[in-house]
């Protein structure tokens, strides 16, 4: 349990083969800002999962290498209830039952609310890009 300040920039992972990365687990709070203090705030119902890259999904698959890449203005979110642990068969041992997800069916909450500069100053976040808790 923490809190944390970031930058989308930095949830990136430079893989030499790029792929998915910066996945967050059991999260409550993420809070985005730009340079006015505009907030988007994401709260989860208890908690959820996510990542957020300067990358679309297909950005990152059709690069076949970091340098391939250039990052976007924007910021791709991808909000989760799970994810798999890592692990297929494919190249190596599969993933502990454990961290598999076996459920037919998951269900998860969170609501999202945008937040003017003045309104991020009544309500106050620290001030960074992002932050988590």
């Amino acid at each position: 349990m923490g809190l944390w300040g970031s930058t989308v920039t930095d949830q990136y992972t430079p893989y030499i083969v790029p792929q998915e990365n910066g996945h967050r687990c059991d999260v409550r709070r993420v809070t985005f800002s730009d340079d006015e203090r505009n907030q988007v705030d994401i709260l989860g119902h208890p908690t959820f999962e996510f990542s957020a890259l300067h990358y679309s999904d297909d950005d990152l698959f059709q690069a076949a290498h970091t340098a391939d890449l250039a990052p976007r203005a924007e910021v791709y979110l991808n909000i989760d209830a799970k994810h798999r642990g890592l692990g297929t068969q494919q190249c190596g041992p599969d993933t502990p039952e454990r961290l598999r997800l076996l459920e037919q069916e998951y269900h998860f909450a969170y609501s999202m609310r945008v937040l003017t500069q003045a309104e991020a100053n009544a309500y106050s976040v620290p001030s960074a890009r992002m932050h988590m808790d």
